[in-house]
């Protein structure tokens, strides 16, 4: 006769392994940071990620995009150069801090990338090396946030189902292994602010109101945005004008964000004024020097000859009317429409930098899965009713 064990027995066995597992673990690391010193960081990351992150399907990805991005950093697949503009604070020691104290002007870049110079000064590697391992991490991160922000609107179709995330987690880490083997890498760290700030205002819009958690995803990207001047813009844009209509629509909004985050606002304005007058400045300086700041992006064609003009137009025309079709496919599904209106709103400000036109790449990114998801879908319900017929 098969014994059945109690549930005494069975809360027991629950009890006792999580502790266990951990002491396994501490043990594994202790020995393998004994004998391969410089993979404890790495592993400790990534015994960290699994443990936050909840569901076989969401570690399993997980696992799989950190062990993509490490080997491909360490193989040297992908590569990025320190940031050029406080590549003199991190060879001097500077603490991030007395420049976010001073409003200097390169605070926010420098405190994005200082990860990287702890990282340089603890393992003894060079500054680009140990930035591009640090992009690594910010990669996976951003992929991971971009799959995320995936399911939350394909969990509205039908015909979701929870192992569709792993195909379309693999997916996304592909784009984003693509477009980082050619991008700068001081665009990593605006990237994975963005993706962020669109997990936010996706669920925000799914739920109706803007929660405590919406104004922490919030007041974490947009500072990462400010890697540039063109970069923090259609991030700042998106935030506020899409956040207005989440607030608006429900009419619901807290005291409390508004009053932790007016100090934030300040400080993205400061630096946001700053860097705008200094690139006035080096177009000659001025309102007059608007115009001369369309060089610096694809506006720099509208100076071309008239037959390229015309040429930039009508592409332009085409493009409009595929993204029409894109929004009328799309718009309806629930939690979409934030994804739907950065596209635009990074196109229009990409006339004045190409580093500003690349923020519509992690929307794009997850609108392209989201696009493939609903045609695979609708032509599997096809051909399931045709059968049926049959």
């Amino acid at each position: 006769m098969a014994l059945v064990s109690s549930p005494l027995h069975q809360f027991s066995r629950r009890r006792w392994l999580l502790p266990a597992v951990a002491c396994w673990a501490l043990a594994l690391l202790v020995v393998l940071a004994g004998l391969f010193p410089a993979a404890l960081g790495p592993l400790a990351a990534l015994c960290l990620g699994l443990w936050l992150l909840r569901g076989v399907h969401n570690r399993l990805v997980f696992i799989l995009m950190a062990l993509g991005f490490g080997i491909s950093a360490a193989g040297g697949l992908i590569s990025f150069t320190f940031v050029p503009q406080v590549r003199g604070f991190a060879e001097s020691g500077v603490d991030p801090l007395d420049l976010i104290a001073e409003l200097h002007i390169w605070a926010p870049r420098y405190a994005a990338a200082y990860p990287a110079v702890l990282l340089s000064n603890g393992w003894n590697l060079g500054l680009d090396e140990a930035f591009t391992y640090y992009g690594a991490v910010l990669l996976t991160i951003e992929a991971l946030v971009l799959t995320e922000v995936w399911a939350e609107v394909a969990q509205t179709m039908p015909a979701w189902r929870e192992w569709h995330k792993l195909l379309a987690g693999l997916g996304i880490a592909m784009a984003v292994f693509v477009i980082a083997t050619q991008m700068n890498g001081r665009l990593v760290p605006a990237h994975l602010g963005m993706a962020l700030l669109l997990l936010a205002e996706v669920r925000a819009t799914k739920r109706g109101f803007c929660g405590k958690s919406f104004w922490l995803l919030v007041a974490l990207a947009l500072p990462m945005t400010l890697m540039s001047t063109g970069t923090v813009v259609p991030a700042a844009i998106l935030a506020v004008v899409w956040t207005a209509i989440i607030v608006r629509r429900s009419g619901r909004i807290s005291v409390v964000p508004l009053l932790v985050g007016a100090p934030l606002v300040g400080w993205l304005l400061v630096y946001l004024v700053a860097g705008t007058v200094k690139n006035l400045d080096f177009y000659g300086g001025g309102l007059e020097a608007a115009p001369d700041m369309l060089e610096h992006g694809f506006g720099r064609f509208f100076w071309l000859e008239p037959l390229f003009i015309v040429t930039i137009i009508a592409g332009f025309v085409v493009l409009c009317f595929i993204y029409a079709g894109m929004v009328r496919y799309l718009h309806r599904l629930e939690g979409s429409q934030p994804l739907l209106f950065a596209i635009p709103v990074a196109a229009a400000c990409g006339l004045f930098g190409y580093s500003t036109l690349t923020m519509g790449l992690p929307p794009a990114e997850v609108l392209l899965g989201l696009l493939c998801y609903r045609f695979a879908l609708d032509r599997y319900r096809l051909a399931s009713l045709r059968v049926a017929a049959d």
